[in-house]
């Protein structure tokens, strides 16, 4: 007899690592790698949206089982060019929020 368990989606803010569909290896959830890294290195996976019917299990649990997490916004760019400056910091659910600096007065 064979396997039919499917990988299952992990909730938002984690990723599912180590799931080999049909067979016994279900994997595991990991959270993204965010809190007390340095900008550059840190990464989220919001919440899936829901659908227009309403409950929609997959959303609930944050999209497909392939889902990745994303790097974070580095506001400003790579260098810090001055141009923008991060207003909310990336959390492993949400990317940063960076706004535009004022021009400087010279």
């Amino acid at each position: 007899a064979g396997y039919c368990a499917e990988c299952q989606a992990c909730g938002a803010g984690a990723y599912r690592e180590a799931c080999i569909p049909g067979t016994d290896a279900p994997g595991y959830c990991v959270a993204c790698p965010n809190a007390g890294l340095p900008d550059g290195q840190r990464f989220y996976k919001p919440a899936a949206p829901t659908s227009e019917g309403g409950d929609d299990a997959s959303a609930t649990l944050g999209g497909s089982w392939q889902d990745l997490c994303s790097p974070c916004s580095v506001c400003g760019g790579r260098n810090h060019n001055g141009s923008a400056y991060e207003e909310a910091r990336c959390t492993a659910t949400e990317d940063a929020v960076c706004r535009a600096c004022d021009p400087c007065a010279g």
